[in-house]
């Protein structure tokens, strides 16, 4: 099954601070952090999930905010792991308010 996005979709997400960006199988959302990071959610659109709110929401909820620091910290020596880890959550909570701004539409 294909995910199906529709223009309100795609509305949605930028209404919400999202660039979309989009090619044949693949759905991408972006957004720079609090740190500047522009962080990029890359999701294939034949994975099964029947909306694109679906969709965010299991990036979201398997989005990881201590994995995602760690993996900064060990190339950014200036930044403390708390800020980092901060940013991150940050992250998960705007991915969490696009997927619930998304499913209200669904």
């Amino acid at each position: 099954m294909t995910t199906a996005i529709t223009d309100r979709d795609r509305e949605i997400c930028k209404e919400n601070g999202w660039g979309v960006y989009e090619e044949y199988h693949w759905f991408e959302i972006g957004i720079h952090s609090p740190l500047g990071e522009h962080f990029v959610a890359s999701m294939r659109t034949d994975c099964g999930f029947k909306t694109l709110g679906d969709m965010v929401t299991d990036y979201a909820e398997r989005f990881d905010a201590q994995e995602h620091a760690a993996m900064w910290h060990e190339n950014d020596d200036r930044t403390s792991l708390n800020e980092l880890l901060a940013d991150a959550e940050k992250i998960q909570e705007w991915l969490l308010d696009l997927a619930k701004a998304l499913k209200e539409e669904d």
